[in-house]
């Protein structure tokens, strides 16, 4: 466990965030993955009216725009979640060198 100043960190508590974060990056695959099915099934909700129109031109460029910012927010969470199993695995590190003990034939 670290302390500082009051606040305490186990790297198990980091850990349990690092898979929670892995866990919402799935779950944000999963509603990306929706989406595009959506889109892929609605195609056109407007119709053949001049709204209709507009919006078909314009569509590839908002579909575009709106799945780079799912696939940068995923990149972000998946980011998170790599940075906390480091952290995790460098405090549970130190533990380990702290708690060591040397066997009696190694004084």
């Amino acid at each position: 466990m670290v302390s500082d100043g009051g606040y305490q960190v186990t790297w198990q508590d980091i850990r349990r965030r690092s898979a929670r974060a892995d866990a919402d990056a799935g779950v944000l695959r999963e509603q990306r993955e929706n989406l595009r099915q959506g889109f892929d099934e609605v195609g056109n909700p407007l119709g053949d009216d001049q709204y209709g129109a507009e919006l078909e031109r314009n569509l590839p460029a908002v579909r575009e725009s709106l799945f780079a910012s799912f696939d940068a927010y995923i990149a972000q969470v998946e980011y998170l979640r790599d940075g906390l199993w480091n952290t995790s695995r460098t405090y549970e590190y130190a533990e380990e060198l702290t708690s060591y003990e040397p066997a009696p034939d190694d004084r």
